[in-house]
């Protein structure tokens, strides 16, 4: 039926029954009555309509397509029930139209029928095989959006699992998974079809790990770097909770790297587990997504569609990968660390442990500068810091960073100094240490407090006066890494200087709404009080599920 908007006024009841008379007299009463129906539907006249096709069915209830049609105009009107029972009938009488047994799946997906709505959605792929570029997202985004998201996520789970080509199957998993509700039902239904009793582990990752070993394979996200940085510590929580061996590769997806360089995370960290390439490449026999295969798995070709610092529109964030039998899964999307967390068994010792505390054993365990990277460090800290310090970090404002903000407002350069003062008042022996990419940042500092209580390096940064645009005082390059005039390992290795400097200051000001300052809070156990955001932690307060469909 058609859902178009009105175009005349609803027919009153003494011409519905000249029309309904004129049409039972005629050749075909069924199908005239049914014509008139879709009329009326297509003019948003759906009371007439769903008359006209009760009569119908009175005259003659085996005709399917009559049923069809009331299932189509109950659902318009939002009566998924009476639209489930219609659809069921039409399906009984032997209707074979694949649109016809998809709103079947649809309705039955809302009815919380995982099962049948699969069922009827993979005969509907058998007989139609070009509906696959859109019919499982429809179902499954159709079943999320009206709240019963955990029965989204089953059917999302036996689309992956049967037909595992499926073409948009792995995202619509990631979607729902993601996204599922934490009403305490949903969480007890949860529990029953992937908790794993007493153990520490799902029960597919559990037989996994007894039979072999099993890897993640983190490959870049396409950002900057400490969103970078985050993308692999989000995956490494889930590598934890499902007994995998994580493996990091940087390739050319991520723009901190060296000319003739391979694999970009080694650049600056040692390998987050004792294993090789050779060894994930053996693994790779089988893989998921499907998307991946062994040729591809450190190739950048893959990664040819995205924009600069655009993100992996099209990644998977592991969280789809969750107990799944495969050896060997490839994350290459984003996954905030709630969403994984939500996730973790009851038995596991993250179950009860704070987001940050998992973020500081991650943090602490997996990333390890390489000697020549913490030695330099140290010895910049030797030179710079004494006595007692105040870092500040101080990040260009842009439009799309304030969209990030879970505030979505701008981080006033006034709150810096608000709380900056209160600290150096307290204080007259502190300093500042202010990391920034922001020049017009650093002529304010030092403007306020004197240059004598700045410390700060010579880094590229934005400029206001060569980029600012429409009067507004907004850079028109946001981030200094889009200027690909600079070398981008020389980019990343000032980026991380930065923030491990920071970590050995005694106070911190930062900006929750960036990468930077939230990874400079998991770099040691900060004391609650020398800690102030302007804005609050995306990485520790960002989640799906609790965002509305």
């Amino acid at each position: 039926m058609a859902g178009a908007v009105a175009t005349s006024s609803p027919k009153t009841p003494a011409s519905a029954r000249a029309d309904l008379h004129a049409l039972v007299v005629g050749p075909d009463p069924i199908e005239a009555i049914s014509a008139l129906a879709n009329v009326r539907a297509g003019e948003g006249d759906m009371a007439s309509a769903l008359s006209l096709l009760r009569v119908a069915a009175a005259l003659e209830p085996g005709r399917w397509t009559t049923w069809h049609s009331l299932g189509t105009v109950h659902r318009a009107q939002r009566d998924d029930t009476l639209a489930l029972i219609s659809q069921r009938r039409a399906h009984i009488l032997g209707a074979d139209n694949p649109l016809c047994r998809l709103q079947l799946a649809i309705l039955e997906a809302l009815g919380g029928h995982s099962d049948a709505a699969g069922a009827h959605l993979r005969a509907t792929l058998d007989a139609a095989p070009d509906l696959a570029i859109y019919a499982p997202n429809d179902v499954v985004m159709a079943t999320a959006r009206a709240g019963k998201t955990l029965t989204a996520a089953l059917l999302a789970e036996d689309l992956v699992a049967r037909l595992p080509a499926l073409a948009g199957a792995p995202e619509a998993l990631h979607f729902t998974r993601a996204r599922l509700a934490k009403t305490a039902t949903d969480v007890r239904n949860v529990v029953a079809r992937w908790g794993t009793g007493s153990g520490p582990y799902h029960p597919v990752d559990a037989q996994r790990r007894q039979r072999a070993p099993s890897y993640v394979l983190i490959r870049g996200w396409g950002t900057g770097f400490w969103a970078e940085v985050f993308h692999a510590a989000n995956n490494l929580a889930f590598a934890e909770i499902t007994g995998r061996i994580p493996f990091v590769y940087w390739g050319e997806e991520v723009r901190y790297r060296g000319a003739a360089c391979t694999n970009a995370w080694e650049q600056f960290f040692e390998p987050v587990a004792p294993i090789d390439l050779a060894e994930l490449e053996r693994a790779g026999a089988s893989v998921f997504p499907r998307s991946w295969t062994p040729e591809t798995l450190f190739s950048s070709e893959p990664y040819r569609h995205i924009g600069a610092f655009a993100g992996n529109p099209l990644g998977i964030g592991a969280l789809s990968a969750l107990n799944r039998p495969e050896p060997l899964v490839v994350a290459d999307g984003f996954v905030d660390i709630s969403d994984v967390l939500a996730w973790t068994p009851a038995a596991h010792p993250w179950a009860s442990l704070p987001k940050i505390d998992v973020f500081r054993e991650i943090f602490s365990a997996r990333f390890r500068l390489k000697p020549v990277v913490s030695e330099a460090i140290s010895a910049l800290a030797s030179r710079l810091f004494s006595g007692p310090m105040i870092a500040v970090h101080a990040r260009s404002q842009s439009q799309g960073k304030n969209n990030e903000a879970l505030e979505g407002l701008a981080g006033m350069m006034e709150s810096h100094f608000a709380q900056a003062d209160r600290w150096l008042d307290a204080d007259r022996r502190a300093r500042l240490f202010l990391l920034t990419d922001s020049e017009s940042a650093v002529a304010a500092f030092r403007e306020r407090y004197g240059p004598a209580r700045i410390v700060t390096l010579d880094r590229a940064r934005v400029s206001k006066e060569q980029d600012s645009y429409a009067g507004l005082g907004l850079p028109r390059v946001s981030d200094v890494g889009f200027d690909m005039s600079i070398d981008g390992y020389s980019l990343g290795l000032e980026v991380l200087t930065d923030a491990y400097l920071a970590a050995r200051c005694d106070r911190f000001i930062g900006d929750g709404a960036s990468a930077v300052s939230c990874a400079i809070l998991n770099l040691k156990r900060w004391p609650d009080e020398d800690v102030f955001l302007i804005r609050q932690n995306v990485y520790l307060e960002r989640c799906h599920w609790k965002t509305p469909a």
